[in-house]
């Protein structure tokens, strides 16, 4: 392999606790770590402040690489960045993250809809373009095949767990450190992901088994206001039994803060009907949290096998299956033991490997 050439990567975003941020970074511990030289580029304005010390802006990439070089692009939606990413002269390589249906958006906001549906177009303009086309999962490869791409190949998400053993954030376990059963879900607070069904689940269960309960919803809402007002509202609706305050929208968190809700949480539930991949599975398994989850999508392939999915969404009846995931101590052991099986297949090494043996061909000195 050619030590010479550049591995750089292209993402629109970029910032702390997002899912492709990083992959992007473990992607460039592991490039610099083969001897080569790897930078990631991304749109400033939708970089955060924090995380701009460790990315470039994109404009500042100079299209005069070598053309044994590589740039990777983790296509979300595309935008701008297609352009750019098609008049590069190296080789390309897209590694696609999948784009939300628009139905999901439709009646809740058109505009994104229309974003959505742009970003399959752009796409499939990529197909004929690009050396190597990479999906971080089988549900994701189809997606791939059905725009076109030939001999697609599946990567899974490059993720350090070690960095999840940090100390968590002393504050949000004092505030939440009570006795109560806690439900988790991590994850942008977007219509697909069906937060209304973890809430009505929640209902059910503080209602009708443990009124001592609490639901951490974790993650961004910035940008779908409307529809965290329609999340307000049904909680509100709903009369949560004890408190509307055992429903908690954490929005966009701190790594830390992240980390201490994993550990408070005694399930995480997930109801979502399109994942690409969903990371906070196996962050959730890392911390041997039990997980129940509704089977669609990439959400079964994720699992592997392991945790409780459910083929439909009966509030009452996964309701119980949560008290039997908390109380039932061998019901519970048994679920974290397949889960803990499953995690092994993304160990860091293992999933370096195959990175290593997809960009091979293309590595080669020539």
């Amino acid at each position: 392999m050619d030590k010479t050439m550049r591995i750089d990567q292209l993402t629109a975003g970029f910032a702390e606790g997002d899912a492709i941020s990083g992959t992007a970074m473990e992607l460039q511990k592991l490039f610099r770590s083969w001897g080569h030289s790897s930078e990631i580029y991304a749109m400033p304005q939708f970089t955060s402040a924090r995380m701009r010390g460790m990315c470039m802006d994109y404009r500042e990439h100079r299209n005069s690489a070598d053309p044994r070089d590589i740039m990777v692009f983790h296509f979300s939606i595309g935008g701008e960045l297609v352009e750019f990413f098609l008049n590069l002269k190296c080789r390309r390589v897209l590694v696609y993250h999948n784009i939300t249906p628009p139905e999901y958006y439709a009646a809740i906001d058109p505009a994104a809809a229309k974003r959505l549906e742009e970003g399959y177009a752009k796409l499939e303009s990529l197909r004929d373009c690009v050396d190597l086309a990479l999906a971080d999962s089988e549900f994701n490869k189809s997606g791939l095949v059905a725009a076109g791409y030939p001999n697609v190949e599946v990567v899974p998400p490059l993720i350090d767990f070690g960095l999840l053993d940090q100390e968590p954030d002393a504050d949000v376990l004092r505030k939440h450190g009570d006795m109560s059963t806690k439900i988790l879900f991590v994850g942008r607070l977007v219509p697909n992901k069906k937060l209304e069904d973890v809430i009505k689940v929640f209902y059910f269960y503080q209602k009708t088994v443990n009124p001592q309960s609490r639901l951490f919803l974790v993650g961004s809402y910035a940008r779908e206001g409307r529809y965290y007002s329609y999340l307000r509202g049904l909680v509100t609706e709903l009369k949560m039994v004890a408190d509307v305050r055992d429903v908690v929208f954490a929005g966009h968190v701190t790594f830390r803060e992240l980390l201490a809700y994993y550990r408070l949480a005694d399930v995480f539930l997930c109801m979502s009907e399109h994942e690409g991949f969903c990371i906070p599975l196996l962050e959730a398994m890392h911390f041997e949290i039990p997980i129940i989850a509704y089977r669609s999508s990439a959400v079964p392939e994720t699992l592997g096998g392991a945790s409780v999915v459910v083929n439909d969404k009966q509030p009452e009846t996964i309701a119980e299956m949560i008290h039997e995931a908390v109380e039932n101590r061998a019901f519970r052991e048994k679920i974290i033991e397949q889960q803990n099986r499953r995690l092994s297949d993304f160990r860091h090494e293992k999933v370096g490997d195959v990175v290593r043996e997809r960009l091979r061909p293309l590595m080669k000195v020539g």
